[in-house]
């Protein structure tokens, strides 16, 4: 089979979705970074962290320890630095 070359139609209207994707894509995370309410950075706030709620039936595996593990460790860290 012979590579197919592509037409400059598609390989321009290509470019214009990609464009389009990125812009939009600013926006949103333009509106989600200077939005007040996800400041996560405000020290008056308390800190929350949550872990998934384990299947009873299920093997205990690395992923278990793993995450209660880098929890536990986040919220010691945050506590020494004097959040809640």
């Amino acid at each position: 089979l012979a590579p197919q070359k592509l037409s400059a139609s598609f390989l321009s209207k290509t470019a214009v979705k990609q464009r389009r994707h990125q812009a939009s894509q600013s926006k949103i995370f333009s509106r989600c970074y200077s939005s007040s309410a996800l400041n996560m950075a405000s020290e008056d706030r308390p800190f929350q962290i949550t872990t998934p709620i384990y299947y009873v039936n299920d093997k205990p595996h690395i992923g278990h320890a793993y995450t209660s593990t880098a929890c536990d460790v986040i919220a010691r860290f945050m506590r020494l630095s004097g959040r809640e």
